[in-house]
């Protein structure tokens, strides 16, 4: 059989000089697949069921559907990962940053997320990462140093689209309405954490 996906895709993520793609779908399959050797895929992450099993995968059927993943710097993915008991009422997940030429190889980001990781994004640089889960909560790391956020802070309604600045300094994010609000595009500083401007939109902003 052919690999690639079975389900919707859900994101796509070029690496910054465009030697690779990072994809992954509904069933949490993730794939990168190499400008070089013509497109051929390499799996990242198997299915869900596969890797966290059927109770826990159809668990996540029942949650909102977004599977995020963000290409960084020329080689390496960032994805998120189920941390918590399969049995857990609100699923706990960590974001990974996988190694694209060996993807056996992986560091963990430490801190944590609810629910779902809604979105993630990389700078173009590939030094600073950054993701919301369903409570609101938008973390920023430095690669150069994963074991703490550079900093975080709140957005409601949950922002489902992010994306970082070349130098990782601003932070764009689509936030979905919720009533009475409207979606809107949301610009945010890193260094201050606050949010500096805002726009309302007509439909919800599913990439930025």
């Amino acid at each position: 059989d052919r690999i690639g996906h079975r389900q919707s895709v859900t994101s796509l993520s070029f690496t910054t000089d465009g030697s690779w793609l990072v994809s992954q779908d509904l069933d949490g399959q993730a794939f990168a697949w190499q400008r070089a050797d013509g497109w051929k895929p390499v799996q990242l992450n198997r299915r869900e069921d596969e890797r966290y099993g059927a109770v826990a995968a159809a668990a996540l059927r029942r949650m909102p559907a977004l599977r995020p993943a963000a290409a960084l710097g020329t080689a390496a993915a960032v994805l998120p990962k189920l941390v918590s008991d399969p049995a857990a009422e609100v699923p706990v997940w960590r974001l990974e940053i996988v190694d694209l030429d060996k993807p056996g190889s992986r560091r963990p980001l430490a801190g944590e997320h609810l629910g779902v990781v809604a979105a993630v994004a990389a700078s173009a640089d590939g030094k600073r990462i950054a993701s919301c889960d369903l409570t609101g909560l938008v973390r920023v790391w430095s690669v150069s140093r994963p074991v703490r956020p550079v900093t975080e802070f709140e957005t409601l309604p949950v922002a489902e689209s992010l994306a970082l600045s070349r130098d990782g300094g601003l932070l764009d994010g689509g936030v979905a309405g919720a009533r009475p609000q409207r979606p809107r595009l949301e610009l945010w500083s890193i260094a201050e954490s606050r949010r500096l401007a805002e726009r309302p939109m007509p439909r919800p902003v599913r990439a930025v």
